[in-house]
């Protein structure tokens, strides 16, 4: 993990764990006596609440002093105890998470075997290399913002020529088996900032990272990295783009 700015593979354990056993007790299926109010969340932020209607199947995962707690198609709540009845049915929303998670680990699992891919030896700012994971990127973006916005900070707006640069870097790492911010190419290596330019004025920065699994995992090792982070805040940054081969993972910055 490296960052620069201008001044092996196993699949992640994705599978819900459908039997749920607390104090030696299996989770049983059940169904609410009364309403539930439950909170909503968009890209991880609290934005209101819903009611889930008395009769909506839940999952009660244990029971402690009176309290019970339950999983519901939003989440997991803690309720009393006799707002639940147990009927022993399992809800369709435990097979769809099941159903959701394996296509999941599916998908993540041809994107980390994808083999290094066919790429020029030196750019020209030209190339637009498809990207391996297109939600992942934008999540980035998201949670870049966040942390950005969470301290005053304005927000960064997506830049596709930055997205292609931070593409073709990702794949290039992978193809040629190196990890650096300067490009290492048969007649001599190129400056980072040199090859982002390549691709628009714009480029000031990079962060890069390799073996996270996640948005997630990537933005917290760059969040916990002095020189990640400051390029990740940084107030003269506007705009910003990222690409991702396998688990090469590389953010681009503009001004």
């Amino acid at each position: 993990m490296k960052s620069r700015f201008t001044r092996r593979s196993l699949l992640p354990a994705l599978l819900s764990v459908l039997a749920v056993v607390i104090a030696g007790r299996a989770s049983e299926g059940g169904k609410l006596k009364a309403p539930l109010q439950v909170p909503l969340y968009m890209n991880g932020n609290a934005v209101g609440k819903a009611t889930m209607p008395a009769g909506s199947p839940v999952v009660v995962l244990r029971t402690v002093d009176g309290k019970s707690e339950v999983e519901t198609a939003s989440g997991t709540n803690w309720i009393d105890a006799n707002e639940v009845e147990i009927t022993g049915e399992t809800p369709a929303f435990v097979a769809q998470k099941a159903q959701e998670a394996q296509a999941e680990a599916a998908r993540i699992s041809a994107s980390f075997s994808r083999p290094a891919p066919e790429i020029s030896d030196r750019p020209t700012g030209k190339e637009n290399i498809p990207s391996t994971w297109p939600a992942a990127e934008k999540r980035v973006l998201d949670l870049v913002n966040k942390e950005r916005t969470s301290r005053g900070i304005p927000p960064l707006v997506w830049d596709e020529d930055l997205a292609r640069a931070a593409r073709y870097h990702a794949a290039h790492m992978v193809a040629n088996r190196y990890f650096e911010h300067d490009s290492k190419t048969k007649t001599g290596p190129i400056k980072c900032i040199t090859r982002i330019q390549m691709f628009t004025e714009k480029g000031r920065g990079e962060n890069i990272a390799l073996g996270q699994r996640s948005p997630e995992q990537a933005m917290d090792s760059w969040m916990r990295s002095p020189g990640h982070r400051a390029n990740i805040l940084r107030k003269e940054a506007k705009t910003i783009g990222v690409g991702i081969w396998g688990t090469m993972w590389v953010q681009d910055f503009g001004a």
